[in-house]
C-alpha cells in the first residue's frame, strides 16, 4: 500500500489526501519522521482540513514533541471545534504535562459533545480540586 501512494504522490502531488494516507502507512511502520513529513505537506496543500493538523499532532505526541502536538491540536480545534476527539486529545496531552487548568478546560469541552463519559466526568472532578487548591 505504501509503494502505491508513494506513486499516487509522485504522479498527483497536489492531492492532500494521498499525502494522509501515506501518512497513516507510514505510522502504521512507526516511521514517525517519515509521517510527519506527510502529514506536513497535507496540511500544506490543504490548510482548512482539521484531520490533517490532528493527525500531524499524533505523530508529535508520539515524537514527544508536545509544543508542536499542542499547536496542531489548537490548529484543529480552531477549523472544527464540534470534533470532541480533538479536545479529548488535547486535554489529555495538557493533562499528562501538568498543565491542569488547561486541560480542565478541553475536558470540559469534551463533555459537553460526550456527557456521559465516567472517566473524562472523573477526572474533571479531580482536577477541579486541585485547581481549587492551587
Amino acid at each position: 500500500a505504501e509503494s502505491s501512494l508513494q506513486k499516487a504522490v509522485g504522479l498527483k502531488p497536489k492531492i492532500p489526501q494521498y499525502y494522509e494516507m501515506l501518512g497513516v502507512c507510514e505510522v502504521q511502520q512507526d516511521k514517525l519522521q517519515d509521517a510527519q513529513v506527510a502529514f506536513s505537506r497535507a496540511v500544506e496543500l490543504a490548510p482548512e482540513d482539521p484531520y490533517a493538523y490532528y493527525n500531524l499532532g499524533l505523530v508529535y505526541e508520539r515524537q514527544q514533541d508536545d509544543k508542536n502536538a499542542e499547536t496542531a491540536y489548537l490548529n484543529a480545534i480552531t477549523l472544527k471545534a464540534a470534533e470532541r476527539k480533538f479536545h479529548l486529545r488535547l486535554a489529555s496531552l495538557l493533562d499528562s504535562r501538568g498543565a491542569a487548568g488547561r486541560a480542565l478546560l478541553y475536558y470540559e469541552n469534551y463533555l459537553q459533545f460526550e456527557p456521559d463519559n465516567a472517566f473524562v466526568k472523573k477526572r474533571v472532578g479531580e482536577l477541579q480540586k486541585g485547581v481549587k487548591q492551587e
